[in-house]
């Protein structure tokens, strides 16, 4: 299950546009409890209820169970979605990510202020200060879709991701942005990725 938030909340805006919702609700102020290396795939059932839908990975790098959560409502004033995915490595959380364009918890974060993360100076803290909380966060390797294939040699990925609610019925006006700080083993930043939809 290698997708991304920002392309499982287009498809789902995309297609939600003119109906009602798609997928069910879930515990999503519950995100906050989800801790790196701790949380276990029964403790996340509880805490977000039953997955949509699951997939494993098994490879060089070990096992890997990935669960998603989604759900998009549209009406004539425009369709929002809220997003999580998650991805457990021997049966603790390895990584997530998710995101929300819905007003009550939107992941609406300063997309201009990741201009100020420098790679090879910035540490965990100052990234945390100029951004605020990650939507995002994944312990390396991971095969969750956000971190695939991104930043070799890191050893954990941070994201920012949002996806805005679209304007009535016109998909174009849904904008995306993501930014994307790794980390070295002493918490300095390795890499940056930034991308803003216009």
């Amino acid at each position: 299950m290698r997708y991304s938030v920002r392309w499982v909340v287009l498809l789902a805006l995309g297609t939600c546009v003119a109906c009602a919702s798609i997928g069910s609700k879930f515990d999503f102020e519950n995100r906050t409890k989800l801790a790196l290396g701790r949380t276990t795939e029964a403790q996340a059932i509880e805490l977000l209820g039953e997955p949509r839908k699951t997939a494993s990975l098994s490879n060089q790098d070990g096992n890997f169970e990935h669960f998603q959560y989604l759900y998009s409502y549209g009406d004539l004033g425009g369709a929002a979605a809220r997003v999580l995915f998650l991805e457990f490595k021997a049966g603790v959380l390895n990584a997530y990510s998710y995101a929300s364009g819905f007003k009550e918890d939107s992941t609406e974060f300063d997309y201009d202020a990741s201009a100020k993360v420098t790679a090879g100076k910035s540490k965990k803290q100052e990234v945390l200060k100029l951004l605020g909380e990650p939507t995002g966060k994944a312990r390396c390797p991971s095969y969750q879709g956000d971190y695939v294939g991104k930043f070799k040699g890191a050893t954990e990925i941070w994201l920012w991701a949002h996806t805005s609610k679209s304007k009535g019925l016109d998909k174009k006006s849904i904008k995306s942005m993501n930014v994307f700080v790794s980390f070295d083993v002493r918490g300095v930043v390795r890499d940056v990725s930034r991308s803003k939809d216009e």
